[in-house]
């Protein structure tokens, strides 16, 4: 992160700001880092920002925690994925090599089937 450390935070991107944060965290010591949304607000390159600088940290033995809505994200950077449904856990996959449409089903409790049925052509 290249920023002066006159500069005031509320002047960086929302992408420089998190980094900041992960930083002050970092200057404590912090071997675990909980990352709620954090590219809900984030255009594409900031993202990949983000994203460079989590796999750095991962590198150097930092744990994340990372809660998104948004799979694909997951699929890139996680090593486990914990499904939650109403606060109670709904399964615990090794790897992030889970079919998108697996993830959904336990997300959401049903088969998509049910949710979006075949509809057939007339």
């Amino acid at each position: 992160l290249d920023v002066s450390a006159s500069r005031k935070v509320e002047g960086l991107s929302v992408a420089a700001q998190q980094l900041v944060e992960i930083a002050k965290a970092l200057t404590l010591n912090a071997r675990l880092l909980i990352l709620d949304e954090p590219t809900a607000a984030l255009g594409g390159e900031e993202t990949e920002l983000l994203f460079q600088q989590v796999e750095r940290l991962k590198a150097e033995g930092v744990s994340f925690i990372y809660i998104s809505h948004r799979l694909e994200e997951i699929a890139r950077i996680a090593d486990r994925i914990l499904v939650l449904r109403d606060g109670r856990q709904i399964a615990l996959h090794a790897t992030a090599q889970v079919p998108v449409r697996e993830l959904v089903e336990q997300m959401v409790g049903r088969s998509l089937e049910r949710i979006f049925p075949v509809l057939q052509a007339p």
